[in-house]
């Protein structure tokens, strides 16, 4: 029992392991070598393992210290340190189960190596046991198991301080509740996942707020007319009640509609207007909300494959308040299949739907919903949606929503989102007298014209929406930004307007939908959010029934924004520029290390590069003719110039003038006493042609490395291959600009059959050398 209980411990210790602690983790799957031992053998990750043998030894035989006896000590130190780096890799790389483990977690694999069974021994299994593991540590680092999130919405309206025709016991919520939603709350209302029900008209609205307005029922004491009409094949009896009775019918249903949204409403009494109510009031009016929503969640993972969601929200608005606890459990027994079940509860109501979903092939997924019973109904509903993949991060997705009682709809929706976390989406929805067309973009943002990380720069987001009715009338446009204060605080502000549309299509299918009044809702809204928590503050400022006002409400704060960032651009590339010189003059003297460093690792592999390039300029193999590598293209160019000293006296100006744009690497290199690389003799004393090095140019800086000895070294068989990654971890390189965030390229000028070819590479990018497309037509 003890030794089941160590084993468990053991076990739990091991897939607990701080990632940070160790060096060359790769848990998020961002670096394909983290522990450079592909880098070290100088192979790619698709290498068989006599290519990894074969370049083991060919490296062993230079690298070794025997080779280097008469070096100095410093470069016999350096090669030492690389061959036992490079033992090391081959230990690892050339076990096909260690290879495994160490391609799916990096080093982490490697620690949980031993976790596998024994039986297990394909490459295959290993992958697929390590992302069980994987899985397994996910829930282990999750303190009880559980995740939460929370939605909280808070609405005002302040319309009443500029509206003069505001009646007190109403607002502007009201009317931009009945012109934008059209739907009865609690159907509505749905989990994760599910359909919205149709837009319902707006006599099922009125007939809804009739209901639950405070009014009694108008006793039908008078005369009724009884008349039977035909209708569709089928003889009604209707009732036509008297004049008395249609007029205090007409009035009631006035009442609750604050006026109704088609017709002309009721003159209001010099009291009910705005010029009657106090000062005081209307303030403490502001301050009352007029709509409460609010949405809490939580995740518990009973075990890798199971979990169970319990989500409560509620709502209150006028005189209606919905409560609803919904419970979701979904079963993945395998990657490809997910089943889950909900129930939903509320007053006097029960929803129980069940959803299966498939992934068919690694283009198509498809997933089937059934309502098995919504309150009084069985089996009223079922949706099947088909899901393919266009591209690397773009889909389409087609849903078909079928339902026994309401009318069904046809949904599109095409979404792509980027590495960089930014989102579009454009959605077309058909259904019974709805015709909406939706477009959505989220994309990150940085403010302070770098990157995030380095000093006087922020992360942001910014959301944009537009939602079109065209059939019933309505359009809906916003957009919002985020502004991260930490990485789990943000802040944000919004602008929104809602607005019908029936001078458009609509007008000509008039018969058959409803025409509101036109009146547009403009909105303000106050964001905050905590990780998965997130309070929104929505403020309706005013309503207006001129389209200029909802276009400028809209316009403005983009408008400024746009005019603010141009504004600011020059000053915030400035400041960054100024941060990284200043980065780069504290820490010249790591640069130094780091390069003679890479310097004394050129010169021990001279002379195999030497034999490589004799014996493939014999056979009109692979040359490098020069590589460099570093920042080819600077994003900030004027952080390469030192800033001009004041002059003490006007006698000084010109020579200040004169030496303001020298660049401040040679200002480094002059205190050195080293010469610049202008001042360095051409190959053969001949000019370099175009590709091999450019006076003037960035890649004449101490930001770029001369790597033309180590990239001729690794050529094999006329054929040069790295693999994916930074390559800094390469012998001979390093990185020339760590302590920035300027993009590094490879820039390679080669020889292949006596024809010249170029090349420029990212970090990155893998390098397969030669290619046609890199040829230079002469």
């Amino acid at each position: 029992m003890s030794d089941s209980g160590d084993e468990y411990e053991r076990r739990e210790d091991i897939l607990l392991q701080d990632d940070i602690n160790l060096a060359g983790a790769n848990v998020n799957g961002v670096d394909t070598d983290p522990c450079g031992y592909y880098a070290s053998l100088g192979v790619s990750q698709d290498s068989s393992q006599a290519a990894i043998r074969r370049a083991f030894l060919q490296l062993s035989q230079i690298f070794h210290t025997d080779k280097h006896v008469g070096e100095d000590e410093e470069i016999q130190a350096l090669m030492n340190e690389r061959f036992q780096q490079l033992m090391e890799a081959y230990s690892v790389l050339s076990d096909e189960g260690k290879r495994a483990a160490y391609d799916a977690s990096g080093k982490l694999g490697l620690n949980r190596y031993s976790l596998i069974p024994k039986e297990i021994t394909q490459r295959e299994d290993i992958l697929r046991y390590m992302s069980t593991l994987e899985r397994e540590a996910e829930l282990l680092k999750l303190s009880k198991l559980l995740s939460a999130s929370s939605r909280t919405t808070v609405s005002y309206s302040v319309d009443h301080l500029t509206n003069s025709m505001w009646k007190l016991g109403t607002s502007a919520n009201d009317t931009l509740q009945q012109q934008s939603n059209g739907v009865d709350t609690e159907e509505a209302g749905t989990d994760e996942g599910e359909t919205e029900t149709p837009p319902k008209g707006d006599i099922a609205d009125a007939a809804n707020g009739a209901e639950g307005s405070s009014a009694q029922p108008v006793p039908l004491n008078t005369s009724v007319a009884v008349r039977e009409v035909q209708l569709d094949g089928k003889n009604l009896l209707v009732l036509i009640p008297g004049d008395e009775v249609q007029q205090q019918l007409r009035q009631q249903l006035q009442h609750s509609t604050g006026g109704g949204s088609g017709g002309s409403a009721a003159p209001l009494s010099p009291e009910q207007r705005f010029g009657g109510v106090p000062l005081a009031a209307k303030l403490l009016l502001g301050l009352l909300p007029r709509k409460l929503h609010f949405e809490h969640s939580i995740h518990h993972y009973a075990s890798p494959s199971f979990s169970v969601r319990t989500k409560t929200e509620a709502q209150h608005e006028g005189m209606r308040s919905v409560l609803r606890c919904t419970a979701i459990a979904s079963y993945q027994p395998n990657p490809v299949t997910l089943y889950s079940i909900s129930w939903r509860l509320s007053v006097a109501r029960l929803h129980i739907a069940c959803t299966w979903e498939r992934i068919l092939n690694n283009l198509w997924r498809l997933k089937s919903k059934l309502v098995l019973f919504n309150t009084q109904s069985l089996l009223p509903m079922y949706e099947l949606s088909l899901k393919r993949m266009l591209a690397a991060g773009l889909e389409i997705e087609n849903t078909w929503v079928m339902s026994m009682r309401n009318r069904g709809l046809f949904r599109t929706t095409i979404g792509q989102s980027t590495p960089e976390g930014a989102q579009r989406g454009l959605q077309f929805l058909v259904g019974y007298r709805s015709a909406n067309v939706s477009l959505f973009s989220t994309a990150p943002v940085v403010w302070g014209g770098g990157e995030p990380g380095c000093g006087g720069v922020s992360r942001g987001v910014l959301e944009h929406s537009v939602s079109v009715d065209a059939l019933r009338g309505r359009a809906h446009v916003g957009f919002s930004s985020w502004y991260t204060i930490s990485k789990y605080n943000r802040i944000g502000v919004g602008f929104s307007t809602a607005l019908p549309c029936p001078r458009g299509l609509s007008r000509y299918v008039s018969p058959f939908v409803d025409h509101p009044e036109y009146l547009s809702i403009n909105e303000m809204s106050f964001l905050l959010g905590r990780g998965d928590h997130l309070i929104r503050i929505p403020v309706v400022v005013f309503h207006s029934p001129k389209v200029q006002s909802a276009l400028l409400w809209l316009t403005a704060p983009v408008l400024l924004y746009r005019i603010g960032r141009l504004v600011m651009r020059p000053y915030q590339s400035a400041r960054m520029a100024a941060l990284y010189r200043q980065n780069r003059l504290d820490h010249r003297t790591e640069m130094d290390v780091a390069r003679v460093r890479a310097t004394h690792e050129q010169k021990a592999l001279q002379s195999s590069s030497l034999r490589s390039r004799m014996a493939e300029e014999q056979i009109g193999g692979l040359v490098i003719i020069n590589a460099r590598y570093g920042v080819l293209q600077p994003r900030y160019p004027e952080s390469l110039v030192l800033p001009p000293k004041q002059p003490n006296a006007a006698g000084n100006r010109s020579e200040v003038s004169g030496r303001q744009r020298q660049t401040w690497w040679r200002f480094w290199r002059a205190g050195r006493g080293t010469p610049t690389p202008s001042e360095s003799v051409t190959v053969n004393g001949k000019k370099k042609d175009e590709g091999e090095e450019t006076e003037g140019d960035s890649s004449s800086s101490v930001l770029v490395l001369d790597v033309t000895v180590p990239l001729q070294n690794f050529v094999r068989d006329s054929q040069l291959v790295l693999p994916e990654g930074s390559k800094s971890k390469l012998v001979g390189f390093t990185d020339p600009d760590p302590f920035t965030r300027e993009r590094k390229q490879l820039k390679i000028v080669y020889r292949f059959q006596r024809r010249r070819h170029v090349v420029i590479l990212d970090d990155e990018d893998i390098v397969r050398l030669p290619q046609r497309e890199h040829l230079v037509e002469s």
